[in-house]
């Protein structure tokens, strides 16, 4: 059974002026599928990351520099790549490899050149930040679709609950990567 947020989502448009809530979970905090694909297609994930980060380059000029200067290793891909293998719940560096060897979606995304495992982990360990901020954004823009919020004034608690799932599983990556070794 779905509850309702403590959180009221305020609509701006002047066609719907009335309060909005979010379901959650037991906890009370908004409910985020583990597995986006559950809220919108791969194709869709994809499209809301690289608005992310755009919008991440746009007011990050280091970042925009570090993006361009070193195009040897991909880092844009490797942005890309592990932010959409951690929205659908894909940790482990081995199997997001795997996954650029074997699904069709994801070679694409390679341009058919698969990362290596050690380039993955390398890149999630300097860039943990950007990566947390692009999740972030991601889940919000999937609640913001799921829920009809577009437009809407959302809560700060809502944005620091869906930061701290994306810290978790930057968590669970780190912890899944270190396994494998």
């Amino acid at each position: 059974m779905q509850r309702l947020s403590p959180y009221p989502v305020v609509a701006r448009s002047s066609e719907d002026r009335t309060a909005r809530h979010t379901p959650t979970d037991d906890s009370g905090s908004c409910r985020v599928p583990t597995d986006l694909r559950e809220l919108a297609a791969r194709a869709t994930l994809l499209a809301w990351i690289d608005v992310e980060l755009a919008a991440a380059e746009r007011n990050d000029h280091a970042l925009a520099m570090r993006l361009l200067l070193h195009d040897d290793c991909r880092p844009r891909l490797s942005a890309r790549l592990l932010t959409l293998s951690y929205t659908i719940s894909v940790f482990s560096a081995e199997e997001i490899v795997s996954l650029c060897r074997t699904d069709q979606f994801f070679r694409r995304l390679c341009e058919a050149k698969a990362p290596f495992r050690h380039e993955l982990t390398a890149f999630r360990k300097r860039n943990r930040h950007l990566l947390q901020k692009l999740m972030a954004g991601v889940f919000l823009r999937a609640l913001k679709e799921r829920f009809d919020l577009d437009g809407s004034v959302l809560p700060l608690e809502l944005e620091r609950d869906l930061e701290e799932r994306a810290v978790t599983r930057l968590d669970i990556a780190r912890h899944m990567d270190n396994a494998e070794e």
